[in-house]
């Protein structure tokens, strides 16, 4: 909705390339003279940090703009060490001479961990690490009672292997923190009332009873696979390929029982997910099929019955891309340029099932700002909660990928393609960068199609597992599947477009009314579950047949700063941002036409002038440094907008506030 200016950023693009190739100057040794100071910090409470001024000799004087913030204890001319005193968002000062260097430091709340948990035998938990942004090592005290599944610097995911006690640590820096796990008996699971005191052999002998025929429901993937058998419930059963060409970690695939009950599938017993003649089962998507052992839980673990099966050879999404390369394909970039020409065509944006019976986390669709600074303001249409279970074609498509997933496959299939290519994340957030034989270069991008929530009594029962002619168990495709996510595009975009229409540019243009350039707006952000607020401007625009308003990024208008996420930074000082654009609200314009409105002039800053232009008609409006620095453009700074219209999901979209 938001449409980006991109002119000066061009503009600067080309002033910088000339100057690298100026041969008055000396890049290497300008760069490692120059002073320079670390730009962010984030620090959380309880926590110390340090703030670097690079290749300083001279003396400095370091201020803090927000004492309440933060202080500094101990400081030198080349760094500041800080210490966080509240929650929030200030700037640290070093002055050398009549030469300031800013840092923003944005201080979060403390690191923190649950000191207890519980997790079910056979069960999963995940432990967090709230706040954490560091590095952390994790560690557990008995690898016998809990096996760590996967781990990130925000939480570790255990499975609890016997019952007992397990203390679980992460380590940041020298900070430790740790949470004891207590793995506990199942208490309502039907398997608890099985006598398991008679021994692996009884039970062993027991399962020989049924037999066990794998298909994978989408072949060649390897997520989601038919299991026929007699056995009425092998909820306490799994597969276990013990050697598979995918495997990344320790952790062997195992194929378990769904825990999903999907609503487009036909179920014969609901509570232990039969469906006809057989069950649904998952895996991790490491298994590359081959014979599999039949393991049964016993107790505390699973254990081997010395039964095996057969499974067709299965695939990941990543090989499957690698194996339709093109034999022309030779070089290793040319392979990573061609996934990602696959993906562009296979790759479909996820998109949820709402249970329409009941509200959700807010009452109206939302406007929300990104937390990623090349992206505007998102619409959210959470109105409805999502309904559980999903569905089994979002789930069994190996290809269903936003902007995170599609440069996380690419990323898996560099690193299989070569292990000696590196790969990290760029600072666009859908791309990352490959870097192989000294050369890098940028892959990315999010799957297409319709994103609006398709309300569950919209959804078929396609899977019957019957075997008849419009049972999509039978010949089910990816084909079939994306010709199917169309028709539900379809019905969901019909379900969601008077909603959508509330925040169109076009419907936003007139709720600010005719008489006002722009207005501000209420809105919320993404990841905060729309509670944290936050304000936005929309500018209104009007052309020979229509209106329309759109948000605007880095500039000062009203006092204020909107950043570069499209909403309003309280307390940024136009020090800090001393080239944003300059709007100057609610000015008389004449079109082309000759007809009269009102219109926000937007004044773009001009590097090679230092000054602020306008283009109203012929004319070309200017400001200077002199006169900007005069209007006093952070004068509200502090204050959160009085008056605008609310867009952040508490009220019906357009309501004044």
């Amino acid at each position: 909705m938001t449409q980006k200016r991109t002119g000066k950023w061009i503009l600067a693009f080309l002033i910088l390339l000339i100057a690298g190739v100026c041969p008055f100057s000396n890049p290497k040794t300008e760069a490692a003279t120059k002073v320079s100071i670390t730009k962010n910090v984030t620090v959380n409470l309880g926590e110390h940090t340090t703030i670097r001024l690079k290749n300083n000799k001279k003396s400095v004087k370091w201020s803090v703009q927000n004492k309440k913030i933060i202080r500094i204890y101990k400081k030198s001319k080349t760094k500041a060490l800080i210490k966080p005193l509240k929650k929030g968002k200030t700037k640290v000062t070093a002055k050398i001479g009549k030469k300031k260097y800013n840092c923003t430091v944005t201080v979060k709340d403390k690191v923190s961990m649950a000191k207890k948990a519980n997790v079910t035998l056979g069960r999963s938990i995940t432990v967090k690490l709230k706040n954490n942004t560091k590095a952390v090592k994790w560690s557990l005290s008995n690898k016998k009672v809990l096996s760590i599944v996967k781990k990130s610097k925000t939480q570790i995911v255990l499975r609890g292997l016997r019952v007992g006690t397990a203390k679980v640590q992460a380590a940041v820096g020298k900070k430790k923190y740790q949470c004891i796990v207590t793995v506990k008996k199942q208490t309502t699971d039907s398997n608890q009332d099985k006598d398991y005191s008679t021994g692996q052999d009884e039970i062993s002998e027991k399962r020989k009873l049924y037999s066990y025929k794998i298909t994978p429901i989408l072949a060649p993937f390897n997520e989601y696979f038919y299991v026929e058998t007699e056995d009425p419930n092998p909820s306490d059963i799994c597969f276990f390929d013990k050697s598979s060409i995918y495997y990344t970690s320790e952790w062997k695939d195992y194929l378990y029982p769904c825990e999903n009950r999907f609503l487009d599938v036909v179920y014969e017993n609901e509570k232990t997910g039969r469906v006809k003649n057989g069950y649904i089962f998952t895996s991790y998507g490491e298994t590359d099929g081959g014979t599999l052992e039949v393991r049964v839980w016993n107790k505390y673990r699973y254990e081997d019955t010395g039964m095996q099966v057969e499974c067709p050879i299965v695939k990941d999404n990543a090989q499957y891309l690698i194996e339709n390369i093109p034999a022309d394909a030779t070089s290793f970039f040319d392979k990573v340029g061609n996934i990602e020409k696959q993906l562009e065509q296979l790759a479909l944006y996820p998109r949820g099932t709402v249970d329409t019976s009941s509200t959700g986390s807010v009452l109206y669709p939302v406007l929300a700002a990104s937390p990623y600074k090349e992206l505007s303001l998102n619409e959210h249409y959470d109105m409805y909660p999502y309904s559980k279970g999903g569905l089994l074609i979002n789930n069994l498509y190996p290809y269903l990928l936003d902007s995170l997933g599609f440069p996380g496959v690419i990323s898996k299939a560099a690193k299989r393609l070569d292990s000696l290519c590196v790969v990290s994340q760029d600072t666009t957030h859908y791309l990352v960068n490959v870097t192989y034989n000294g050369e890098t270069k940028k892959y990315g991008g999010a799957g297409s199609g319709g994103r609006d929530n398709l309300p569950a009594k919209n959804v078929e029962k396609l899977f019957t597992f019957d075997g008849s002619g419009s049972d999509f168990a039978k010949d089910v495709s990816l084909s079939k599947l994306v010709e199917k996510r169309k028709m539900y595009d379809i019905v969901a975009a019909e379900f969601m477009a008077a909603e959508k229409e509330k925040l169109s540019g076009d419907t936003i243009a007139k709720v600010i009314s005719s008489n006002v350039g722009g207005s501000w707006i209420r809105i919320g952000r993404e990841g905060y579950s729309y509670e944290t607020k936050a304000y936005a401007y929309m500018t209104r625009i009007e052309g020979y047949n229509f209106e329309h308003a759109y948000s605007l990024e880095d500039v000062w208008v009203d006092g204020r700063y909107v950043n570069k996420n499209n909403y309003f930074e309280q307390g940024a000082v136009f020090a800090d941002h001393p080239n944003a654009s300059i709007v100057v609200r609610n000015q008389r314009y004449t079109g082309y036409d000759d007809k009269e409105s009102i219109m926000d002039y937007i004044y773009d800053y001009d590097e090679e002038t230092d000054t602020w232009n306008f283009r109203d008609g012929d004319n070309l409006l200017t400001l200077t440094r002199e006169q900007v620095e005069a209007m006093n453009v952070d004068q509200n700074k502090d204050q959160i907008p009085a008056s605008g219209f609310i867009y952040d999901g508490s009220a019906e979209p357009g309501t004044p506030f």
